[in-house]
């Protein structure tokens, strides 16, 4: 079991097991957040943002919301670099 010190609960615990979005972002969630605050983002709050925000995930103005709203909840400022 691979661990990891969590951006949104600060506690060090089980990292991601399944896949997150791809890329360097997709990376970057597995390094800095925890499974079960992943999980409480993308099957909960996540939803929640989509929708009420009336959110089209093939726009791309939307899907950088849809972003910045989940590295707000994950307290997960951008990596400089």
């Amino acid at each position: 079991m691979s661990t990891v010190n969590c951006c949104k609960c600060g506690e060090e615990k089980e990292a991601i097991k399944g896949v997150v979005y791809g890329g360097a972002i997709g990376e970057e969630i597995k390094r800095r957040c925890c499974d079960a605050c992943w999980l409480d983002w993308f099957n909960g709050f996540g939803v929640k943002v989509i929708n009420e925000m009336q959110l089209n995930m093939q726009d791309p103005k939307h899907t950088q919301m849809l972003m910045d709203q989940m590295r707000m909840y994950l307290t997960m400022p951008k990596e400089d670099g």
